[in-house]
């Protein structure tokens, strides 16, 4: 039921009468308490006056205990209305007076009272003897007649003021106010209900410049609020069609969860029903989503922005949508601004290239994994020669890091060989050529053969060239070995063939000599017949080492230790270092790994190096053998040098320092280093001929070690 308004005329009169009343409420109420004061007081001042002269009129009678003239002052005294009750008390007796039921005087015996009765006594003197007491009540009933009758003409006074003043009140506002103001509220219920301003007839205009003023004013509030009503229209227009043209999702919800608005697009994919149903429970999003969601709700109402991307269930079915969330704040209230974007097609080609890049990084692994395993050093540069990408085999030879290596130009890699010759190839081939191979051998004496060829790149059509570095060094000295071996062997036939023919002429030279020592003992003969067998004995030593060099291989392999087996070689060729006057020292001083060997004849290797040096040294000088384990060409040796102090080797014999027959020492066969490295190489091993730099020839046997530490063979137990 709507509550009923009450009239201006009402409020206004109602109000004066208030104040009115109030006004002259309080000053009644002051007026009559003064009122009622006064005349009580009067009162108690004549009831004083009154005992006080019935003790003096009453001193008389008493004394002389006169009855009647005692009963006459009493009932003298007794006249006034106010007055209750006179008692006397004197010799014993009780004189009084009382008013009755119809408050006539009667006898009284001074002993029962009312208790609201003004009550004054007084002792009676004669002379200065007492002889009695009396004792006068009187009653306030007087007293609060009167007072009753001036509140009633008090408050009849009031009443005909507040009826009069609501009269003059109402007559005055309504001519004046009410009757303008009715008028006005009746225009504004018209326009309020949707009249038109032009159709509802203002009231005329008020008696009053307030009036006058305010009715102007609310002819002018309703235009301009037609105006601005007007304006909102046209914004609420242009906030829907821009809303409505947001091709993503747009709405707006508050705390709780529920809708606010939304535009067309998120009507047509989610249903207006389904987003007017939709609470803080979130049933469009994504169940496996929403406890996210719910987070970045709460952190955009906290924080004032977050971004959030969800699965959404709409009529279109499930989709990937990314939404920027605001908070906007009106008055106390909260809500949330956010607009979506459709990602889910972005997500499906993210989730393509993303397996597409796991393909071609599982590709590129692969690659770089099959690039990686292979063994032979493979680089990639640019036209300029820069370096792109390498594989393990690369910077295991070049012995740098990957980072190092990148952008560095070939010919920085090393100042020796392979990267040289392989730099020169770069630019050889940069001249728009195809490709180009060379073959070089490094400092380690590794044989590479180097291929260079060109490419251009997929993406971008530049140009590369491919860098292949194939050690071929194995290749090179097998085909050495064989090339050799083909030599030596049917050199051997042929020098053990020869050896076989001149031995047995020798034996018998021999023979001879022995057989005419006594004669060729004499004077004159001596001379010459030790000439003839030291001759004989040279050439008995060539048959011997010609045979040996012609002998086929039979190696009778056993694990031993080379150090030991240097020892015995160095002790063996005492003697003939000491007839020399030429010193030997084995500075040997830690163990080796332990070889497969034929025992004999590395310590015949071993014997022929030492002899050779003691050849080649001259009196004083020393000759050391020492040994290690080192790393050459990529690999672990044990290495055994013997080092002499005589003149080494001129540079142009380097190369045919192991070959049959060539000796620059005078009686020398040429046999003994060419024996050394045949059977060095049985054993698998290397020998190189160099000069030390404080001088002296130096030479170096190297034997392989497998993974285990043993040396390994090419040939074991040939028969």
């Amino acid at each position: 039921m709507p509550l009923r308004r009450t009239s201006l005329a009402t409020v206004v009169a109602a109000t004066l009468v208030v104040v009115t009343t109030a006004l002259l409420g309080t000053y009644s109420i002051i007026t009559y308490r003064s009122d009622a004061k006064r005349q009580r007081d009067a009162l108690r001042g004549l009831m004083l006056v009154q005992v006080d002269e019935l003790s003096v009129a009453l001193a008389l009678p008493v004394w002389n205990f006169d009855r009647a003239q005692i009963n006459r002052v009493i009932d003298a005294m007794a006249r006034p209305k106010s007055v209750y009750g006179i008692s006397v008390v004197a010799a014993n007796e009780t004189f009084g007076r009382v008013r009755g039921p119809k408050w006539k005087i009667v006898p009284w015996d001074g002993k029962s009272a009312p208790a609201d009765m003004m009550v004054e006594e007084r002792p009676i003197f004669f002379g200065v003897n007492k002889i009695g007491t009396v004792r006068l009540l009187v009653t306030p009933r007087g007293l609060q007649k009167d007072l009753r009758e001036t509140l009633i003409r008090i408050v009849g006074t009031i009443v005909a003021v507040d009826i009069l003043l609501v009269l003059c009140t109402y007559l005055v506002l309504w001519r004046a106010v009410v009757r303008p103001l009715t008028g006005i509220e009746k225009y504004a219920v018209a326009v309020s209900t949707g009249g038109k301003q032009s159709d509802v007839p203002l009231a005329a205009p008020g008696f009053t410049a307030e009036l006058e003023s305010l009715r102007a004013c609310i002819e002018t509030m309703v235009r301009q609020l037609d105006h601005r009503y007007a304006e909102l229209k046209e914004q609420e227009e242009f906030t829907n069609t821009a809303i409505n043209s947001i091709s993503g999702i747009f709405f707006v919800q508050d705390r709780e969860g529920r809708f606010v608005r939304w535009n067309d697009t998120m009507d047509r994919l989610a249903g207006a029903d389904q987003i007017l149903r939709e609470r803080a429970s979130r049933t469009l999003v994504h169940p496996d989503d929403r406890a996210y969601v719910d987070r970045k709700v709460a952190e955009v109402f906290e924080s004032g922005q977050a971004e959030v991307e969800s699965r959404m269930k709409l009529t279109e079915g499930l989709k990937n949508y990314v939404f920027s969330a605001r908070r906007m704040d009106i008055g106390e209230k909260q809500f949330l601004v956010a607009t979506g974007v459709d990602i889910t097609e972005r997500r499906h080609a993210e989730a393509e290239q993303k397996r597409l890049q796991e393909e071609v990084e599982r590709s590129a692994a692969e690659w770089k994994e099959t690039f990686d395993t292979v063994t032979t050093p493979i680089l990639i540069t640019e036209r300029s020669g820069a370096v792109v990408r390498v594989n393990r085999a690369a910077l295991e030879l070049c012995r740098l890091h990957q980072h190092q290596l990148a952008g560095k130009q070939i010919a920085e890699i090393g100042a020796g060989e392979p990267w040289q010759t392989a730099a020169q190839l770069i630019n050889y081939i940069a001249g728009e050529r195809a490709g180009t191979t060379a073959e070089t051998r490094d400092a380690d004496g590794r044989t590479w053969d180097i291929i260079v060829s060109r490419f251009s790149t997929p993406n971008d059509g530049s140009e590369r060239f491919i860098l292949v570095l194939w050690e071929i060094t194995g290749i090179v000295e097998l085909q050495e070995s064989l090339r050799r071996s083909e030599t030596m062997s049917a050199m051997g036939t042929l020098v053990a063939g020869v050896a076989h023919e001149v031995r047995n002429p020798l034996f018998g030279i021999s023979a001879t000599l022995d057989a005419f020592h006594e004669e060729l003992s004499q004077p004159g003969y001596a001379e010459c017949a030790a000439t003839l067998r030291q001759e004989v004995n040279r050439l008995i030593h060539l048959m011997q080492e010609l045979l040996e060099y012609g002998k086929p291989p039979a190696l009778h392999i056993e694990s031993g230790d080379i150090a030991e087996v240097m020892r015995q070689a160095v002790e063996s060729r005492r003697t003939v270092a000491q007839g020399a006057m030429v010193g030997i020292r084995n500075e040997m001083t830690g163990s080796l790994p332990t070889l497969l060997m034929d025992r004999s004849r590395l310590r015949q290797v071993f014997e022929n190096l030492i002899d050779n040096a003691i050849q080649h040294s001259e009196p004083g000088e020393v000759v050391r053998i020492s040994g290690a384990v080192v790393d050459h060409a990529g690999r672990h040796w044990v290495e055994c040098t013997v080092d002499d102090e005589g003149p080494g080797f001129a540079p142009q014999d380097f190369d045919r320092v192991f070959e049959p027959f060539f000796t620059q020492r005078e009686g020398g066969t040429g046999l003994g280093l060419s024996i050394v490295q045949r059977i060095v190489e049985e054993h698998s091993g290397k020998v190189f001929a160099s000069n030390r730099p404080e001088g002296g020839g130096r030479i170096r046997v190297l034997f392989p070690l497998a993974d285990n530490g043993m040396s390994s063979m090419k040939a074991i137990n040939h028969e």
